[in-house]
């Protein structure tokens, strides 16, 4: 099938969304700095709705999680979410079990994944090809550099005019977009926290290789060869023995050659400059993230930090449980009954609060502990408090103990 009789839909589009498009190029890998970032923006504006394109961004995107503390900033606020267990309720707040099993698949793992990137990306859009024994199949991610989110277009290549429209085409129902809000109100969709984290990335990037040459320049001792061997066979090899001394520590020397080894002794402190930018920039990034610069790399013990990473997290935390509950509740589960699921139209996905829980069941333990001690106190002073009252306070059946009569006739004598 041509891309041309996909544009005048003269044949309908293949499920496999990857089979339509022109561009089957790599991944432009450029080096990126805070002018292309600017430009990236200025594409992502443009006056014209059709002419907006966010491939320039996307090319930026994937350097920026190449950076060690981006990827885990990135993978510790998913995980938050994808830890946490889930059900299919209905209307009542009952839980399905049946239904419920039928998500705990590897399939919808990866949809939550694909949801959750959006988060970081602005964008995202997963393809299937198929179903067997209710489960999708072929999941994959689509370039998000090929994507145009202002016209809801897959296209066949970047900055092309036309495209595949995967919300309205013959796919709508085999692929799943996630998006996000714009709030400048420029586009239809957000840039994602990548936009922010970008600028950061780049610094500690250019960062990293200006402390090499740093280390190259004042840190490595530099070696100086002294020979009156002025050309030819003898002084290549003394120069090549020189150069390869890092791997074979050895050289043949006469007796008139000299071998020195100068360290410089006026690097200062200069080379702290370069973790303090570093840790700087890391804390940014934790900021944009997670919510808080220690959320990774906080001290335990450390007085009032973790209480605030907790409650920063908790906060992302249940907004990024709204956001893909949103996406599966209005988008995703009437794609599913499109294609064969029996999900009722009154069932919800959500995610159990099981934290809440357990938080609310610590602290009734601790509240029924010091009511003990309130009891046992009185008891201790000759005062009896009524099982009721015990049971009003806690919720709780006592039941009086009652010592065997040898044991009481033993406590007489004591």
């Amino acid at each position: 099938m041509g891309i041309f009789d996909i544009f005048n839909k003269k044949q309908k589009v293949e499920k496999d969304l990857d089979k339509n498009r022109l561009s089957f190029l790599g991944s432009n890998r450029t080096k990126g700095d805070i002018q292309k970032l600017r430009d990236a923006l200025k594409d992502a504006e443009n006056g014209k709705t059709e002419y907006r394109t966010r491939y320039k961004m996307q090319e930026l995107y994937q350097d920026t999680i190449l950076d060690g503390h981006v990827q885990a900033c990135i993978n510790f606020r998913k995980n938050l979410t994808l830890k946490k267990q889930y059900a299919i309720v209905n209307e009542k707040g009952e839980s399905d079990e049946k239904l419920t099993a039928l998500l705990n698949e590897k399939w919808f793992y990866l949809i939550q994944h694909s949801i959750l990137d959006a988060l970081f990306y602005g964008y995202s859009l997963i393809n299937w090809t198929g179903v067997e024994n209710n489960k999708l199949i072929g999941l994959q991610t689509i370039r998000r550099d090929l994507i145009q989110p202002d016209t809801n277009l897959l296209l066949p290549y970047q900055n092309a005019l036309n495209g595949i429209d995967f919300i309205n085409s013959d796919v709508k129902n085999w692929s799943l977009y996630s998006d996000t809000f714009d709030n400048l109100g420029y586009s239809k969709c957000g840039y994602g926290l990548l936009y922010s984290v970008t600028p950061y990335a780049i610094a500690i990037r250019n960062n990293l290789g200006y402390n090499s040459d740093f280390v190259e320049k004042f840190i490595m001792p530099f070696v100086v060869a002294k020979s009156f061997k002025m050309e030819g066979e003898e002084r290549d090899i003394l120069e090549q023995g020189i150069a390869n001394m890092a791997s074979n520590n050895s050289v043949l020397l006469d007796p008139t050659d000299e071998i020195e080894f100068i360290e410089s002794k006026n690097a200062g402190s200069g080379f702290n400059s370069f973790d303090n930018l570093e840790n700087r920039c890391e804390k940014k990034i934790s900021k944009i993230i997670l919510g808080h610069a220690d959320a990774i790399d906080s001290t335990s013990g450390k007085l009032g930090s973790n209480d605030e990473v907790k409650d920063a997290l908790e906060s992302l935390e249940v907004s990024d449980n709204k956001f893909v509950e949103y996406q599966i509740n209005d988008v995703f589960f009437n794609k599913l009954r499109a294609i064969g699921f029996n999900i009722p139209l009154n069932y919800k996905f959500t995610y159990l609060n099981t934290h809440e829980k357990s938080e609310q069941l610590e602290h009734e333990s601790e509240v029924n502990q010091l009511f003990a001690n309130v009891v046992k106190t009185f008891n201790e002073a000759g005062h009896y408090i009524d099982d009721k009252i015990i049971f009003e306070k806690t919720g709780l059946k006592t039941q009086k103990v009652v010592q065997p009569i040898s044991q009481s006739i033993k406590n007489l004598y004591d």
